[in-house]
């Protein structure tokens, strides 16, 4: 009868975690006080049965109950990572079906009994959810400015840029070579490129190609790359791009779209761009001189490099888009951009 009646419990309680964690239940609508009652009643309950000491059999299951989508922020190394890249995929799969709100994603994926000892499982449950309240405070916000940026669509230009061929020092492994872009009061481009730029892969190798007449990146990229101290010395222009978009999102631009830029929002004339396809990050970043500086030994220099483009390469787009040109036109910073319908 008592190995009957644990069994029951047991089933009872097997059952309670999944409604609980699982998709039949939304743990964000809950308030955070009954977020707190689930955890301690859930844990109590675990101890009570003695799954991590008594029975012989229960041991650690570690459970990754999060979409494939997310699988590399889950190998990812820091806390601040993971949580970006799952508001990066999150968006970038939800946002053409509604708010990201909606659709809370798994922030965590930890065994579902965490210690062997009753009390640390207890505090390690508790703990766990405490944390995770206010990890989903932060990210509601974040989802609800995400949802009214990509609503109003409508983005801002805060920066220009081109640079001259320069000799030996527009190509790549010269002494005095760099991706940095300078800063222009405004970029005239046509479907030959930006006037007055040049770019040594594009010309020499790609023959030109129209579509990769423009960059263009996102400040929310340079914001997340500052983030982290080794790369906070990361300027505007260093990744190479012409025109630096502020108020969007990198995942609002899609290949096979088109972008206008206008003096004022909602303009119906202006310089028209069609987005070909994301640019990769390249070892020619190495160059940039808070990487590549004496002050590091070459195996420093190598690990930073790799470093950098590791964590510009975590998204198509993240660091950044090629377009060609649709419509020429004058673009300069407090210009507006948005989709053409």
């Amino acid at each position: 009868d008592t190995l009957a009646c644990t069994f029951f419990i047991d089933l009872l309680i097997l059952s309670t975690i999944i409604r609980s964690f699982g998709r039949a239940v939304s743990m964000s609508a809950l308030s955070p006080q009954k977020k707190i009652v689930v955890a301690l009643a859930s844990t109590m309950l675990a101890v009570a049965l003695g799954f991590s000491s008594n029975n012989p059999n229960s041991r650690p299951v570690n459970v990754d109950p999060r979409s494939s989508f997310a699988s590399r922020a889950y190998d990812a190394d820091t806390d601040s990572f993971r949580r970006l890249k799952y508001r990066i995929d999150a968006v970038h799969k939800w946002s053409s079906v509604g708010s990201t709100i909606r659709k809370k994603r798994w922030r965590r994926s930890g065994p579902l009994f965490l210690s062997s000892n009753p009390i640390s499982n207890f505090v390690e449950r508790a703990s766990s959810f405490i944390a995770t309240m206010s990890e989903e405070q932060e990210e509601n916000a974040y989802d609800t400015a995400l949802d009214e940026q990509r609503k109003k669509g409508v983005g801002k230009v805060t920066r220009t840029a081109a640079r001259q061929h320069q000799g030996e020092k527009s190509r790549p492994g010269r002494k005095g070579y760099t991706t940095r872009k300078d800063s222009q009061p405004f970029v005239d481009i046509d479907p030959s490129g930006v006037v007055g730029d040049y770019n040594h892969y594009r010309t020499n190798s790609l023959g030109s190609t129209p579509d990769r007449a423009v960059s263009i990146l996102t400040s929310d990229v340079l914001a997340y790359v500052r983030g982290e101290p080794i790369f906070s010395r990361v300027l505007d222009g260093d990744l190479g791009e012409n025109i630096l978009i502020d108020q969007l999102s990198y995942t609002f631009f899609e290949v096979g779209k088109r972008y206008r830029f206008s003096k004022k929002e909602g303009g119906v004339d202006g310089a028209i761009i069609e987005v070909t396809e994301p640019a990769v990050p390249c070892a020619n970043l190495c160059n940039l001189p808070f990487i590549n500086t004496e002050l590091l030994e070459p195996r420093q220099r190598i690990e930073k490099c790799q470093s950098f483009i590791e964590k510009l390469g975590i998204d198509d787009g993240f660091r950044g888009w090629y377009a060609k040109v649709v419509v020429p036109g004058r673009i300069m910073p407090g210009d507006s951009v948005a989709l053409v319908a």
